[in-house]
């Protein structure tokens, strides 16, 4: 089976080829589309880039379990987070990652504002 050609896809949030900073690499779709929503991909360029597509799923019954499990302590959260940023920070963190920083764990965005 051979597939059709598709649109190309938006270039402003795909992954920039092997000299960008995340390929090979993963690209993470969150959310929860509609039952008709499509994504059109330039198939070739996740080939050659070697670029994973990876989508997540929860539902608000997970959501709520995971919760009640933080609130009860079963499960310990409080090293996850390493480091708590504002939005203007997210360039110099994102250049630790790419250097292998290994002091990163999860980095939350926590302040917005420009």
């Amino acid at each position: 089976m051979t597939p059709a050609p598709m649109p190309p896809a938006p270039r402003s949030w795909w992954p920039r080829p092997r000299t960008g900073w995340c390929a090979p690499g993963r690209v993470l779709v969150f959310g929860v589309p509609g039952p008709t929503a499509t994504i059109a991909l330039d198939h070739f360029r996740f080939y050659r880039d070697e670029i994973q597509l990876l989508a997540s799923f929860t539902s608000l019954k997970n959501s709520q379990q995971a919760i009640d499990l933080m609130a009860s302590g079963v499960v310990e959260v409080a090293d996850i987070v390493s480091h708590r940023i504002a939005l203007s920070e997210c360039p110099t963190f994102l250049e630790r990652m790419k250097a292998g920083d290994g002091r990163l764990r999860k980095v939350c965005v926590t302040n917005f504002a420009a």
